[in-house]
């Protein structure tokens, strides 16, 4: 034993077992390597977490989450959100990575993709729950779909430390029932020879460092019909996802059809400049954009969507299964 080191069973909720400890040269930490505060409520029964203070004889902080907006499905009390085996209590930061493909020559080029990503960081600031000197929001272009998994490793690696852990992956692109379709050809795990897109293995292998603080994590795979289920026995793309073990809790939203670019969410409007034709424009370093979702919507080069046409369902997916279910997040049609 270590000169000024504790060896301690706890009970899940951090409270110290009778009789199983053995304390060399009062060391000041316990649970969690956090200080104690013996005066308070006895040994090792208060704990100061920095920002609060916790008694782990009921599992319960003694002040309010400072942040508690972010989440309200949850005690302000609680530790971590009550998943003491399971999660770790955090500072609630948290880290949104979002990504768009770029330098496209297809239909519609990369505007429209762009455009949404910085129309998502737009709402997540505006949001009651982002707070800008904890929380993060990392916004992506690329080409190779399989260069996903070094971008996310390169961005944990470097924000996870100040701002957390991961609660949303996004990505903008064209798509099919394979998944997100780059702009270049896949170099790793493609689907198959000359493809843009990865399979499952390739998405598998991605470690988004999802955050475990009892959060609800979420992901989006906003490109064409990555919420359909295709012709035969196969699942959705997202539905597949959804199953792979990295991606295990987290919920996964992919249009059940077509998606187009949109004002609204639950309203198919165009937008951008007139008749949609400009979306996002840059000069001199500043960027200008038109509020954009890509919504599911019947849409075909020959019939392409009007306004107002009916939007179709997300399909909604966790850990295998999967349903149509409303709209994604975002503006919806003022009444």
């Amino acid at each position: 034993m270590v000169k000024g080191s504790l060896l301690k069973h706890y009970y899940p909720f951090g409270m110290g077992m009778p009789g199983r400890e053995y304390n060399a040269g009062n060391y000041r930490y316990g649970f969690n390597g956090k200080e104690k505060d013996d005066e308070l409520n006895g040994k090792g029964n208060t704990i100061d977490f920095g920002d609060r203070i916790y008694d782990s004889r009921v599992g319960r902080f003694l002040s309010i989450d400072p942040l508690y907006s972010k989440f309200p499905f949850i005690s302000p009390f609680s530790y971590a959100g009550n998943r003491p085996i399971s999660a770790i209590d955090v500072k609630g930061d948290s880290v949104y990575i979002l990504f768009y493909t770029e330098n496209s020559s297809m239909i519609g080029g990369e505007d429209m993709f762009r455009a949404a990503a910085l129309t998502r960081s737009k709402d997540i600031k505006n949001s009651g729950y982002f707070d800008p000197a904890r929380d993060k929001v990392v916004i992506i272009g690329i080409q190779d779909i399989s260069k996903i998994k070094l971008h996310v490793s390169e961005t944990v690696k470097k924000y996870s430390g100040n701002y957390g852990q991961t609660v949303e992956f996004d990505i903008w692109s064209h798509a099919s029932f394979d998944g997100p379709v780059g702009t270049i050809g896949t170099t790793e795990n493609s689907t198959g020879w000359g493809t843009n897109q990865m399979n499952l293995k390739g998405w598998g292998e991605i470690d988004f460092n999802w955050s475990k603080s009892g959060v609800e994590c979420r992901a989006m795979n906003n490109g064409c019909r990555t919420g359909e289920d295709p012709p035969g026995t196969n699942a959705s793309f997202v539905t597949e996802l959804s199953a792979l073990t990295n991606f295990k809790n987290v919920i996964i939203q992919g249009p059940s059809t077509y998606s187009e670019p949109s004002k609204y969410v639950d309203n198919p409007v165009k937008t951008g400049t007139s008749g949609g034709n400009r979306i996002i424009e840059e000069k001199n370093s500043i960027i200008k954009f038109y509020k954009t979702y890509m919504i599911p919507v019947h849409s075909t080069k020959k019939e392409p969507f009007k306004d107002h046409d009916k939007v179709q369902a997300m399909r909604v997916s966790i850990n295998g299964k999967g349903k149509l279910q409303g709209v994604q997040t975002g503006d919806k049609t003022p009444k």
